[in-house]
């Protein structure tokens, strides 16, 4: 950890309580991830359980002229949703994989070349999305 005198916090969130790790020599109250809101820059935070860390290494003055953007595309489809309809949509896409695409194709928005070629690709993104979900086992915010 970089040497700055620190302070102690313990939060809960997304169903896991963490130790954070904060200090007053930079009053940005920021830090990793959705952390943020203490009287200054969190330096490490982790969980109890020690499965998820976040830990700062450096830090890098830039020009004040200097800005970076975010270009993916995807960025400027965001719309705004309320945590609930978020949650659900989550839960959904775990239960189902698959199913944003399967909606698409059915409301005629991807097309392929044959019926038999559409069930195949169809079943393999399914299989795909559920062995990457498989991976994905311990998430940051543990959903009910």
């Amino acid at each position: 950890m970089l040497i700055y005198s620190v302070q102690k916090a313990n939060a809960e969130f997304g169903g896991r309580i963490w130790n954070a790790w904060f200090t007053n020599d930079i009053p940005f109250s920021d830090g990793p991830y959705k952390f943020s809101g203490l009287p200054g820059l969190i330096l490490k935070i982790s969980d109890v359980t020690n499965s998820h860390n976040f830990e700062l290494i450096g830090l890098e003055k830039i020009e004040s002229n200097a800005y970076k953007l975010l270009c993916q595309k995807s960025y400027f489809q965001a719309m705004n949703l309320s945590f609930d309809s978020y949650f659900k949509s989550v839960l959904a896409d775990r239960k189902e994989p698959g199913l944003l695409l399967k909606q698409k194709v059915f409301r005629g928005e991807v097309d392929f070349k044959d019926e038999e070629y559409k069930q195949k690709y169809l079943r393999e993104n399914e299989a795909n999305a559920r062995e990457e979900l498989a991976k994905d086992n311990n998430q940051i915010e543990i959903l009910m």
